[in-house]
């Protein structure tokens, strides 16, 4: 079997998967990202897109993900599109409609974040929104595809309205140029699908724009779709049995093989080939590990780097009584490592915003973490534990040889924590300062209770299984299972058991709703909207990339703990 696979996609055509989803699309795609790019790799497909609803939140994880896989990775989102302005509700004479869109380059890049960034902070209802006007506004550098069935032109299709259709197609060709639109094309099954796509083709016919294929890729495997639409009926509190409940309209939205996409498009070879074409031509190049660190204003003639060396020289006094030659040495070996590094203004600010919070009486911490060990953050009073005295070790804290920000957690009296951060806005500017979103997950309990409610399991049944799985760092379903022969006793005594946990275990630890990072905030040069798309979470903008992701684009995070 597995001989024959291999062997059919060794002589299967080219094609790239262009329209995919992962779990960062909400409650909507059981998808993992390592997962999805393991899956396009082993089929041998050579570059992959992820194109999530109305969001790049796992743009970064993608493209390491690709990188690692040897694929090219290909930045794109699915586009919430509103038919008349993203600025006003959602309506009748405004629907909101479906495209896709990719960078095929570094400045459609830097416009799909601008794009993404409209969504959330002025185009968002119910749903991030961009408009006619606003894609005009950053069409440079983009590829777009029409959507597959909640396309604008397709909707226009499927109410007979052929004519609209057509001139609608020909002023996206017009406002995009030549070779950036496309007709996207799916045979999935769906008959209002199918409909769409057989209008697509007489508007290629007659219009000469170009068709592509896709799949519009929401779970990996054939059979998943079960577990998408547990995980659709968890987003809208519906059971599994409510016939009113919303429901995929294909049971064939999965990570076809280009075995499979060539028979079903076997009769229009070309919009095969076009997916390997645009793949091709989009090359974005993302930098780690490039610093945008604000630099710090000393208020004198004095740069950073001159500004810290003073300054940690009077902390000395103020701290040791004096300068022997150990604390000199050690002052020293820190101080090349943060100049090398270019570091410099990462230890001002830090220590100029403890400043102000004590200057307003808002108590701080001591310090935690490896921070301790630095006797400069020491003498800037960023931390009160002196790393000779208790022999700590200042690699451990950063490190020459290892091209990481450091990280310096401060503990701020709770009640008074924002107090601190409205001044660094103030200081920095606003727009430069941001707070970071973070993603909670379907946990190991929380999921068996989740699918327990959408199977109608009764709520004491499922809670009291649910209360025999471990829980914290580290727990998982699959281990729980694999430990306890008593789980294993319970999945085995009805079929409905064995869904309960096969069906949580494929839900588990996948994105269930987005947040603000209970201390994590981001200080930059420049706006933040510069180097990362952003969100709302309820009146907040938040980051759309998570702190690990922004410490490795190079962004000056700070935990403003409580």
């Amino acid at each position: 079997m597995a001989d024959s696979e291999g062997s059919a996609a060794d002589t299967a055509p080219e094609f790239v998967h262009l329209h995919t989803h992962s779990h960062y699309s909400l409650l909507s795609c059981p998808v993992r990202i390592k997962a999805l790019v393991a899956a396009a790799a082993r089929d041998g497909q050579r570059a992959l897109a992820l194109t999530d609803s109305g969001n790049l939140f796992g743009a970064i994880e993608f493209y390491r993900e690709c990188q690692a896989a040897k694929i090219k990775p290909i930045l794109g989102m699915t586009a919430f599109y509103a038919g008349t302005s993203s600025l006003e509700k959602t309506d009748a004479a405004n629907q909101t409609f479906q495209l896709t869109l990719l960078a095929e380059n570094e400045v459609g890049w830097e416009n799909l974040k601008r794009l993404s960034t409209h969504g959330y902070v002025h185009g968002f209802y119910y749903r991030p929104r961009i408009d006619r006007a606003v894609l005009a506004a950053h069409a440079e550098g983009l590829i777009v595809l029409s959507g597959g069935v909640a396309g604008p032109i397709e909707r226009r299709i499927l109410a007979n309205d052929m004519d609209g259709a057509r001139q609608l197609a020909r002023e996206f060709a017009e406002l995009l140029g030549e070779g950036r639109f496309f007709l996207e094309v799916l045979h999935t099954g769906y008959e209002p699908q199918e409909r769409a796509s057989a209008g697509l083709l007489q508007i290629h016919a007659d219009t000469g724009i170009p068709l592509v294929a896709s799949n519009d890729v929401h779970y990996l495997a054939v059979d998943d779709w079960i577990a998408q639409d547990i995980m659709l009926c968890i987003r809208e509190s519906k059971v599994i049995s409510d016939p009113n409940r919303f429901r995929m309209g294909s049971r064939e939205l999965f990570l076809k093989s280009r075995a499979q996409m060539a028979e079903q498009f076997a009769a229009h070879p070309e919009a095969l080939a076009n997916t390997v074409a645009i793949a091709e031509r989009c090359n974005v190049e993302i930098e780690f590990h490039v610093y945008h660190l604000p630099v710090f204003d000393t208020g004198s003639e004095q740069t950073p780097e001159e500004a810290i060396r003073s300054r940690v020289e009077e902390g000395a006094m103020f701290r040791y009584g004096g300068i022997n030659q150990v604390i000199q040495d050690r002052i020293d070996y820190e101080l090349g490592v943060i100049l090398k590094l270019g570091f410099a203004s990462y230890f001002l600010i830090t220590a100029d915003f403890i400043e102000y919070a004590r200057s307003q009486g808002i108590p701080v911490g001591p310090g935690r973490g490896s921070a301790a060990g630095s006797i400069v953050a020491y003498c800037l009073r960023i931390t009160d534990l002196d790393p000779l005295q208790y022999n700590l070790i200042f690699e451990r804290f950063l490190n020459a040889d290892r091209i990481s920000m450091p990280d310096i957690d401060v503990d701020f009296c709770g009640e008074r924590r924002d107090e601190v951060i409205e001044y660094c806005r103030a200081k920095y500017r606003s727009e430069n300062v941001s707070q970071i979103i973070t993603f909670g997950t379907m946990a190991s309990r929380g999921v068996l209770r989740d699918v327990g409610r959408v199977l109608e399991v009764p709520l004491g049944e499922v809670d009291a299984i649910a209360k025999k799985v471990p829980q914290g760092p580290g727990a998982s379903l699959k281990a729980a299972l694999e430990a306890d022969k008593e789980l294993q006793q319970i999945r085995a005594q009805s079929p409905t058991n064995q869904r309960l946990f096969d069906l949580g275990q494929k839900l588990e630890g996948l994105a269930r709703h987005s947040s603000i990072h209970a201390a994590g905030v981001v200080i930059s040069d420049r706006p933040v909207a510069h180097y990362v798309p952003l969100a709302k979470s309820g009146e907040d903008i938040v980051t759309q990339w998570q702190m690990t992701e922004l410490e490795e684009i190079g962004l000056l995070k700070v935990d403003f703990l409580g």
